[in-house]
């Protein structure tokens, strides 16, 4: 069992990707020692590994708000987290024609 989903899927983690995925040993006063985490990997086979795998999370997070689990119950995250609440929300409580002219819409 990977970790990152089962904390995930129990609301005790939630994903992070993009720009806030950075990480940053920077202090406020000195900020030559900031860095960032990132993945070099040039082989498309990896790459598209990494994109299912998000993919997954994303999935399991997914469950982990519309069942408001874990730190989902919690008005702050869902607050901070609103896109992804919002989403959840939509995709469960909107018609079939209302996704359609979403889906249309682009």
């Amino acid at each position: 069992t990977d970790l990152a989903q089962s904390l995930i899927r129990m609301g005790r983690a939630c994903v992070v990707t993009g720009d806030e995925g950075l990480v940053t040993a920077a202090t406020s006063s000195n900020q030559e020692h900031s860095y960032r985490v990132a993945d070099t990997t040039n082989s498309v086979r990896d790459l598209q590994r990494d994109v299912a795998y998000v993919e997954q999370l994303h999935k399991a997070e997914y469950q982990a708000v519309a069942e408001e689990r874990g730190i989902w119950q919690q008005p702050t995250v869902r607050e901070l987290r609103s896109d992804v609440v919002e989403e959840v929300e939509f995709q469960t409580k909107a018609s079939m024609l209302q996704k359609a002219w979403r889906w249309i819409r682009g």
